[in-house]
């Protein structure tokens, strides 16, 4: 059956209605014809239409969708009893949006960790290395996702044949010194291949390059596009401004993009640190001990 049958079976229903009452007719003309009265011909017409209530549904049903009908119907059940019973539907409504706002969330979540891409220039061609396994972690931990100590780290490094370059990334959280005390800062280690593996350019100044590849390089740091315009003033003159924190003043060399967060979803950092300005006890992502990196291969 059509939709636009359905939707104009109120005028139907009229035509066939008339349609019988024509039929009625005619067939009461032909019974007097044949010398009935008129009683007793329209009650032989009616005997032979039948049960006019029956063929009339009948009709009916052949223009109607049944499910939408019944869907009307409850909800218009629905309606009068939510009318009668202010207190329910209250608790009705109440119920249904904390539902909706639930789920919403839960959605949000799942978008944000789940189908996104990663804010980088081929996140599809980038894969995770780890070790497997129940003794594949040892030592100390800053955060879930990291169990690479730095050493193991550039040994896998110099002997992996299989990717272009390995790269690595852990997080610490930083005070850097101000003149009215000290502030928490989200810290980012990476390795000094890290930006230009994942094709990430400089908003403002440079990012970390071959310079920053082996221990001992430049005290220097990036610093995020949130925290530049939170913490710095968004200004210009914020490159070469000098930042301290592990006891060393760093030189701030650049602004990641407002688009990059970092590699992990729903965080971000404040200031990128190259873990080749480390070779003391002063950080725990760098010591010998911890298994404070993550090593992903481009």
């Amino acid at each position: 059956m059509s939709w636009k049958r359905f939707f104009r079976r109120g005028r139907r229903a009229d035509e066939f209605a008339r349609e019988l009452g024509s039929y009625l007719q005619h067939e009461v003309d032909d019974n007097m014809a044949r010398g009935m009265s008129h009683a007793d011909a329209e009650h032989a017409a009616r005997r032979k239409l039948g049960n006019q209530a029956l063929v009339r549904e009948s009709e009916r049903e052949r223009d109607s969708l049944p499910w939408i009908e019944s869907l009307w119907l409850d909800l218009r059940y629905g309606a009068r009893q939510l009318r009668s019973s202010p207190g329910f539907t209250a608790a009705a409504l109440l119920s249904l949006s904390l539902g909706i706002g639930a789920n919403t969330a839960v959605f949000q979540l799942l978008d944000a960790v789940r189908m996104r891409t990663l804010p980088v220039a081929r996140p599809e061609e980038l894969m995770e290395v780890r070790f497997e396994g129940p003794k594949a972690r040892f030592g100390t931990h800053t955060s879930w996702t990291s169990d690479l100590t730095f050493p193991l780290f550039r040994e896998l490094r110099a002997r992996q044949q299989g990717f272009q370059d390995l790269f690595a990334w852990g997080t610490e959280s930083v005070a850097v010194q101000e003149s009215d005390g000290t502030k928490a800062a989200a810290g980012l280690w990476v390795t000094g291949n890290f930006f230009s593996l994942l094709g990430v350019e400089p908003e403002r100044g440079a990012l970390f390059g071959t310079g920053f590849e082996n221990q001992g390089c430049e005290p220097a740091v990036v610093v995020s596009h949130g925290y530049w315009q939170r913490q710095l003033g968004g200004r210009d003159d914020a490159i070469g401004r000098k930042l301290a924190f592990f006891n060393t003043v760093f030189r701030v060399i650049g602004v990641t993009p407002a688009s990059f967060y970092g590699l992990e979803v729903g965080k971000t950092f404040d200031i990128a640190i190259p873990t080749c300005v480390m070779n003391g006890p002063q950080s725990a992502v760098t010591g010998a001990s911890c298994s404070g990196l993550s090593a992903w291969a481009a």
